[in-house]
C-alpha cells in the first residue's frame, strides 16, 4: 500500500500535466479584455491540447517557467511592463538560453542581430547578451513598450513582436487604440492564438511546488577568469554552470565591464557556497573587500560588524528573511526608508553600525551620498555628518575627502581628492592596523616634571595626525579632547567651511595668524599647533623680529597673546603616499569686478571660480555668514578699488579749492566739512548696494554720507556717485 502511495505522489505533476484545461470564455491580456468567439475558443483549446499531450516535456517546461519567471518578472516591473508577457518567452524560445531560428534570431527572446543592437545588447567574439536572461529580457520589454506607444492596445503590440510595427498594421483597426476590449476569433492572427494558448496552459500549472527542483541566482561573474573556478567555489558542476550562461563565448569573462552570471540551486548546499562566495560580489562597490564571518558562513564582516552582501534582484523583504530579522528592525540597522532600493554589491548590517570606521578618509566618488559611504563601512550616517561638519541637506560632492574617525578641526579646510585614481583611492582608505606615531618635529614634548603616562592611556594619547597638504606637520586629531580641550583662537577672518582652499592663491592682505596656545590639562599637555601648511605667510626679517613691533593695518594681535615662535625656514615635506588633490582652473575676475549669480551656484564655487575665499566675499559684499546666495544676484568678486580719486592720493589742485581761499557755492550747497587729514573718496553705487552696506564698507555713519552730499533721505540706486570721507 506504501509503495502504490509513494508511486502516485511522484506521478502526481505528470497526472496534472495530462489533464485537459478548458478554454474560458474570457481572457484577459495586460488589463485588456478578451472575448472569445466559439471558433476562437476552438482554435485555442486544440493549441492547449497539444502542449499538455507530453507530461515529461510540458513539467519540464513547468520547472524552467519556475526558474526563470521571478528573474523575467523583476526586469518587466523595473521597465513597467505587464507581466503577462513572460509568456511570451515560452512561446520564442521555449526558455532555452541557445535557440537559434531559421531566420537567425537568436536567445531566449529570439532577437535578430539589426534588433538587438537598437536595444544595446552587447555581441561579438566573447559575449551574446541574446542569450544573457536578463539583458535579453530588458531590451525584449523596451520593445515592447515603444511599440505599444504607437499602437495604444496591447494585443496588437504582442503582434508586433512578431510582425514589426509595419507588419502590424494592416491587422489593425482604427477603433484599436485605447480599446478595453478586443474579440478573438478563429481569424485571429495565429501568433495571438498561441500565445493565448500557452497562457492557458502554463498558468495554472506554474508557481505550485513550493519547493522548486530548480532555481537560479543572479550573481557577478569573475572578470578576467573562466567559469569553471567560480563553479568549483560554488560546488557547481562546471558543465551545468556554462549550459545556464550560453552568453559567454570566450573562455574567460571579458573585463570591459560587469556581467552577471545564472548560478542554479538544487541542493541547499549550493546555497551556502553561495552565501560564503557573497564577500566576492561587491562588483566594485568596496575598494577593501569584507572579510568572511568565522562564525557563520552565510555572513561577511565590515568594520568588524555582521552583515549580508546585497545580491541582484534581492530586495529589502529577502534580505531581512536571510538576516533572521524583522523588517523594521532590519531597515533601522541600515537607515533605510521605504522608498529606498537595494543596491547590488552593497553590505547590509544585522547590527547597529558603529561611529567610526575602519579607515581613515574616504574619497567620495560620482553619484555617491553619506547613505552609501555609511552602507560602506558600517558607519552611522549622522557621525559622518558630525565628523566632517556638514549640515545634512549639504550635497556630497565628487572628489570630497571625508574624514570617518576624528573630526575635522575647525582650521583645516575640506579637502578634494582625484576620485578616479586608483592610487588615490587606495592611499585615503587603507584600513588602520597599528596606531601612527606623530611626528617629532611638529609635536611638543611633555615637560620633563610631567609625570609618565599608563600604557593604556598613552596609546589613547598617540592619535594619528593629519598628513594631508593642509597640515604637512602633524596635527593631534583626538575626538575627546577637541571636544573637551579649551583652546584660545586668535583674531582671524578665515572662514570654517571653505572648498579646496589648498588650492587657492594666497590672499595679499590676510597674514600668518599667530600659534594656538591650548590651555594644557592637568594630566597631559596638548602640543603645540603648527600654522597651516597653504595659509599665506608674511615672515619678519631677523632685524624686524627684534625691534620693537611697528603698527601694521592688517592684523591687530591681541594684548595678551604670547611672542609667536620663529617659523621654521621649510616645512617638512608632505608623504609620498598621499596624492595631490587636482588643481582646480581659476577664471579671471570680470573687468567691472562683478559676478552675476548663476543657477546651482553657491558661494563657494562662485570663491572656488575666481580663486577667492569665501570669506573675502562675505566682507566685500556685507553678507550674512554662510549666506544663501538668490540666481542674479550681483556679487563684488574684487576689493573695493580706488576711485579716480584714490584714498591717500592727493587731489590735483585744479579739482578742488584750496582750503585758504574759500569760495561762495555755485549751486549746489557745500558739504559738510571734513576731518583735516581726510582725503574724499568718490565712490560709485553698485547693484545690490544700499546706504547701510556703504557706511559699513567705510566705517561712516549714514548721516555723514547724507551730509556731504546733501541727500534728504539715504536713498540710493545703482550708478549714484557719492563722495565720503573715510575715517581709516
Amino acid at each position: 500500500m506504501k509503495r502504490v502511495v509513494l508511486l502516485l505522489f511522484l506521478l502526481l505533476p505528470f497526472l496534472v500535466a495530462a489533464q485537459s484545461v478548458p478554454v474560458p470564455a474570457e481572457l484577459s491580456l495586460a488589463g485588456l479584455r478578451l472575448r472569445l468567439t466559439p471558433g476562437g475558443r476552438t482554435a485555442i483549446q486544440q493549441k492547449v491540447d497539444a502542449l499538455r499531450r507530453h507530461p515529461a516535456s510540458f513539467q519540464a517546461r513547468v520547472v524552467l517557467a519556475d526558474a526563470y519567471f521571478p528573474l523575467i518578472d523583476r526586469v518587466f516591473q523595473q521597465e513597467g511592463l505587464p507581466l503577462d508577457f513572460h509568456f511570451l518567452a515560452l512561446q520564442e524560445s521555449g526558455l532555452q538560453g541557445d535557440a537559434q531560428s531559421i531566420h537567425d534570431a537568436v536567445g531566449y527572446w529570439q532577437f535578430k542581430r539589426e534588433s538587438a543592437a537598437d536595444y544595446g545588447l552587447v555581441m561579438n567574439d566573447a559575449v551574446d547578451e541574446r542569450k544573457h536572461i536578463i539583458a535579453s529580457s530588458k531590451a525584449a520589454a523596451q520593445y515592447l513598450l515603444r511599440n505599444n506607444k504607437v499602437l495604444r492596445n496591447w494585443a496588437n503590440t504582442l503582434l508586433s513582436y512578431n510582425l514589426g510595427l509595419t507588419g502590424t498594421k494592416p491587422y489593425t483597426l482604427p477603433t484599436d487604440a485605447d480599446a478595453t476590449e478586443v474579440e478573438v476569433s478563429e481569424q485571429t492572427h495565429p501568433y495571438i492564438l498561441t500565445f493565448l494558448a500557452h497562457k492557458v496552459a502554463f498558468e495554472s500549472a506554474i508557481g505550485l511546488n513550493t519547493r522548486p527542483p530548480l532555481l537560479f541566482q543572479e550573481f557577478p561573474a569573475p572578470a578576467g577568469k573562466p567559469l569553471a573556478i567560480m563553479a568549483q567555489a560554488l560546488q557547481q558542476s562546471p558543465d551545468e554552470l556554462a549550459r545556464h550562461n550560453r552568453w559567454l563565448l570566450a573562455p574567460t569573462v571579458p573585463t570591459d565591464r560587469v556581467y552577471t552570471m545564472l548560478v542554479p540551486i538544487t541542493d541547499p548546499l549550493q546555497l551556502t557556497a553561495l552565501a560564503a562566495q557573497q564577500k566576492n560580489a561587491t562588483a566594485g562597490q568596496l575598494l577593501n573587500q569584507p572579510a568572511a564571518d568565522p562564525e557563520n558562513a552565510d555572513f561577511v564582516r565590515v568594520n568588524g560588524l555582521r552583515a549580508l552582501v546585497a545580491l541582484p534582484g534581492d530586495t529589502k523583504e529577502s534580505l531581512a528573511k536571510r538576516a533572521g530579522l524583522k523588517m523594521k528592525k532590519f531597515m533601522q540597522y541600515n537607515d533605510l526608508f521605504a522608498f529606498d532600493n537595494i543596491v547590488p554589491g552593497q553590505p547590509y548590517f544585522v547590527q547597529k553600525k558603529r561611529d567610526k570606521a575602519a579607515v581613515e578618509y574616504h574619497v567620495a566618488r560620482p553619484g555617491e551620498s553619506v547613505a552609501t559611504v555609511s552602507q560602506k563601512y558600517g558607519v552611522r550616517a549622522k557621525a559622518i555628518w558630525s565628523k566632517n561638519r556638514m549640515p545634512r541637506n549639504e550635497e556630497l560632492r565628487p572628489g570630497r575627502v571625508l574624514w570617518l574617525q576624528h573630526t575635522r578641526p575647525k582650521n583645516v579646510p575640506v579637502e578634494y581628492a582625484d576620485s578616479n585614481n586608483a592610487t588615490a583611492l587606495a592611499a585615503f582608505e587603507k584600513p588602520v592596523t597599528a596606531p601612527v606615531v606623530a611626528a617629532p618635529a611638529s609635536a611638543s614634548p611633555a615637560p620633563s616634571s610631567q609625570p609618565a603616562q599608563p600604557e593604556k592611556k598613552r596609546k589613547l594619547d598617540e592619535a594619528e595626525p593629519y598628513m594631508g597638504r593642509t597640515a604637512t606637520s602633524s596635527r593631534v586629531l583626538e575626538d575627546a579632547e577637541e571636544e573637551s580641550s579649551t583652546v584660545v583662537q586668535p583674531d582671524s577672518a578665515t572662514d570654517e567651511h571653505t572648498e579646496n582652499l589648498n588650492e587657492l592663491p594666497p590672499a595679499p592682505a590676510a597674514p600668518t595668524p599667530a600659534p594656538v596656545s591650548a590651555v594644557p590639562t592637568p594630566n597631559k599637555p596638548l602640543p603645540a599647533t603648527s600654522p597651516v601648511a597653504d595659509e599665506p605667510a608674511v615672515e619678519a626679517p631677523a632685524e624686524e623680529a627684534a625691534a620693537p613691533p611697528a603698527p601694521k593695518p592688517v592684523a591687530k594681535p591681541a594684548a595678551s597673546a604670547p611672542a609667536p615662535a620663529p617659523r621654521p625656514a621649510s616645512l617638512p615635506p608632505a608623504p609620498p603616499t598621499l596624492p595631490t588633490p587636482v588643481s582646480t582652473p581659476v577664471e579671471p575676475v570680470p573687468a567691472n569686478g562683478q559676478h552675476v549669480v548663476q543657477p546651482k551656484e553657491n558661494l563657494y564655487s562662485v570663491a572656488r571660480r575666481y580663486g577667492l575665499r569665501p570669506a573675502d566675499i562675505v566682507t566685500w559684499n556685507n553678507l550674512p555668514q554662510n549666506p544663501s546666495l538668490r540666481i542674479g544676484q550681483v556679487l563684488r568678486v574684487a576689493a573695493p578699488g580706488p576711485s579716480p580719486e584714490a584714498p591717500g592720493a592727493t587731489p590735483a589742485p585744479a579739482a578742488k579749492p584750496a582750503p585758504t581761499t574759500p569760495k561762495p557755492a555755485a549751486t549746489t550747497p557745500a558739504p559738510a566739512p571734513a576731518p583735516s587729514g581726510v582725503t574724499s573718496v568718490r565712490h560709485t553705487v553698485q547693484p545690490g548696494e544700499t546706504m547701510y552696506s556703504i557706511s559699513r564698507k567705510y566705517k561712516v555713519t549714514i548721516k555723514q554720507i547724507m551730509e556731504w552730499n546733501s541727500k534728504p533721505d539715504f536713498s540710493v540706486k545703482p550708478g549714484d556717485v557719492l563722495v565720503l570721507k573715510p575715517t581709516e
